[in-house]
C-alpha cells in the first residue's frame, strides 16, 4: 500500500492536517488518478492548474509503483535531487518511497506504507498455496527424491 499526500499548494486543511490524500493498494491494476474531478483518487479541486479529468496517475504493476502524466496543460514534474524533471505525456516513471512530484501548484509526496498484518497474512497464504502447487507440479520421481529422510 502507498499513499499520495498533497503537502503544499492550494488545498484544504483541518488544523495542521492535510485532507487531500489517496491510497494505492499494492495490487496489479490498482491506481490513483490525480485531478480536480470529484471522482475516486486525489481530488485537488482547489488547484485551478490541475486538469479536471485526469492530470496524472499512480499505479501498481509488477512489484512497483509508477507515475505517469495523463492529460494536462501544465505538466507533471518529478523531483530528482534538486531538479524538477518534466514528464512527457504517457511516460512511465518508477516511484520510490518519499518521492515528490508537482501537479499544477500542488506538491505531492509518495509514501510507501508498512503492510498491515492482514496483508502480511494474505501474502503468506498465497506463498504457501503457490509452494504447494509448485511441489505438486514436480515430476513424481523428483518429488520423491526431495523428501527428507528420517
Amino acid at each position: 500500500m502507498a499513499t499520495l499526500w498533497a503537502v503544499e499548494g492550494p488545498h484544504r486543511t483541518v488544523g495542521n492536517m492535510f485532507v487531500e490524500f489517496c491510497r494505492v493498494p499494492a495490487k496489479s491494476g490498482e491506481q490513483c488518478i490525480v485531478s480536480r474531478a470529484a471522482s475516486p483518487g486525489l481530488h485537488l479541486d482547489h488547484d485551478p492548474k490541475v486538469s479536471r479529468e485526469q492530470h496524472a496517475r499512480v499505479w501498481f504493476e509488477e512489484g512497483a509503483f509508477y507515475l505517469s502524466e495523463v492529460d494536462s496543460n501544465n505538466g507533471t514534474f518529478l523531483r530528482r535531487g534538486d531538479d524538477l524533471v518534466a514528464l512527457k505525456r504517457g511516460e512511465k516513471v518508477r516511484l520510490d518511497n518519499m518521492d515528490e512530484f508537482v501537479v499544477g501548484d500542488t506538491l505531492i509526496v509518495f509514501r510507501v506504507d508498512e503492510p498491515s498484518q492482514s496483508e502480511l497474512n494474505e501474502n503468506r497464504a498465497k506463498r504457501h498455496e503457490r509452494g504447494i502447487r509448485d511441489a505438486l507440479s514436480l515430476p513424481r520421481k523428483l518429488r520423491d527424491t526431495q523428501r527428507p529422510t528420517v
